[in-house]
């Protein structure tokens, strides 16, 4: 097996990818220097669910506790939307990255089958079968990941861009539901994540 490594496959690939049809049933296990970027990638989703998490919390924070000066409120809220933003941009570059290497990992080995002989070859070609619908399930979870992911960014990101000008209790009311509803989404992106957390680990453990 070559030493390439397939790399970040975010999140928010998560939230960028054109993806692949069918998915195993179960993942199977992959070489560690196939499977050593799902490390980083794994830590990214759960990064990415913590902001989640956190940008709802905000909102709820001012939906349900709307303090006599909202700055600080909004200022949270930003802050975390702000940050959840930048993982987002991350995640559609390192999908960009991620579609080009995956086909050359996959490739590669193919390769090596080529001067192998005729059984070695044969198992070789169903390992590399099964590992590709092992990738092809991640890529599911991450539409999965995606479809719930971006109602709520448009929702969180125009509350929040509103919000920066218009500071007050009647502002908050002018986007108060785009705000209920990205709060009601938090819990299916985590789940969604989640999901896609414990393919990983199969894929990792060779469950």
């Amino acid at each position: 097996m070559n030493t390439f490594k397939l790399t970040h496959v975010t999140t928010l690939l998560i939230v960028a990818c054109t993806m692949f049809c069918g998915c195993a049933s179960q993942p199977v296990e992959m070489a560690p220097q196939a499977t050593e970027a799902l490390t980083s990638l794994r830590t990214q989703l759960f990064t990415a669910k913590t902001q989640v998490q956190e940008a709802a919390n905000a909102a709820a924070d001012l939906l349900k506790q709307p303090r006599a000066d909202l700055t600080a409120q909004i200022q949270r809220l930003n802050s975390s939307v702000t940050t959840l933003n930048g993982t987002r941009e991350q995640a559609r570059a390192t999908a960009q990255q991620y579609e080009k290497q995956s086909e050359q990992y996959f490739a590669k080995w193919d390769e090596t089958l080529k001067g192998m002989s005729e059984d070695t070859a044969e198992r070789g070609q169903k390992r590399i079968a099964l590992a590709k619908e092992s990738i092809a399930r991640l890529r599911g979870d991450a539409v999965d990941v995606r479809e719930d992911l971006n109602p709520f960014m448009a929702e969180i990101n125009e509350a929040n861009a509103y919000l920066k000008t218009d500071t007050t209790k009647s502002g908050l009311d002018v986007v108060r539901a785009k705000l209920q509803s990205a709060v009601k989404r938090e819990k299916d992106i985590s789940k969604s994540i989640d999901k896609m957390i414990a393919d990983i680990d199969s894929i990792r453990a060779g469950k």
